[in-house]
């Protein structure tokens, strides 16, 4: 969503035309979204190690 975010915001914020770096908003808002994005990545990944885990142990106590 974030991703998303910041396609759309880079899109929209008005520019000055004169300036060929990133403006100040859009590294605000960057920022902002590229820190939700590694977060929610890290989370994903530590929820699919987790679910590898849960199975596992399932299978123990079914006795496989």
């Amino acid at each position: 969503m974030h991703k998303k975010m910041l396609a759309d915001y880079s899109k929209t914020v008005a520019r000055n035309p004169k300036d060929t770096g990133e403006s100040g908003y859009i590294k605000k808002m960057r920022l902002h979204c590229e820190k939700y994005s590694k977060a929610a990545e890290a989370l994903a990944q530590e929820a699919d190690e987790m679910a590898k885990f849960h199975t596992m142990r399932a299978k123990e106590m079914e006795g496989k």
